[in-house]
């Protein structure tokens, strides 16, 4: 493979931009498997509640 001298780092804005996509996929995944989960859910759901009791 012949790089071009003239831009010897041509092509690395395209390898970190889906290294950060990828990232971002695996943060959101991480996030839908954590808010997903009962425990969490139910703390939420809680907390919507309670805060929504207050103000009537």
């Amino acid at each position: 493979m012949i790089l071009n001298e003239a831009h010897p780092d041509a092509g690395s804005v395209t390898i970190e931009l889906a290294l950060v996509t990828v990232a971002l996929i695996a943060l959101a995944g991480l996030l839908y498997v954590v808010l997903t989960n009962g425990t969490v859910e139910g703390l939420l759901t809680s907390v919507v509640e309670d805060s929504l009791e207050e103000r009537t």
